[in-house]
């Protein structure tokens, strides 16, 4: 599923255009964005958690000049599904 495939179902359930959707859902994922950006997590209840996770950096090879590289350590958002929502996925998919 996309972006605009999301936004047409979620206008359709929701009773709103799909302009108004997308404002919507644009408005939605900037908050959760800068929220993260400013280090702190966001949870949305039944669905799950975004957070900050560390990456520590690790020596690569470059492919072509099999140079060794470090990749620097930085943070990365992660994401946790809770239980409910896994439980949907796993009924919906028949139990695999």
């Amino acid at each position: 599923m996309n972006t605009r495939e999301l936004v047409a179902i979620a206008a359709r359930q929701a009773g709103m255009t799909q302009g108004q959707t997308r404002e919507a859902l644009d408005a939605i994922l900037q908050a959760i964005a800068e929220t993260l950006s400013g280090g702190d997590p966001v949870t949305l209840a039944g669905f799950g958690r975004f957070e900050l996770k560390d990456y520590t950096g690790r020596p690569i090879r470059h492919p072509r000049t099999r140079e060794l590289v470090h990749t620097e350590s930085r943070p990365r958002p992660s994401f946790h599904p809770y239980p409910r929502l896994k439980r949907q996925v796993e009924e919906g998919n028949g139990g695999r």
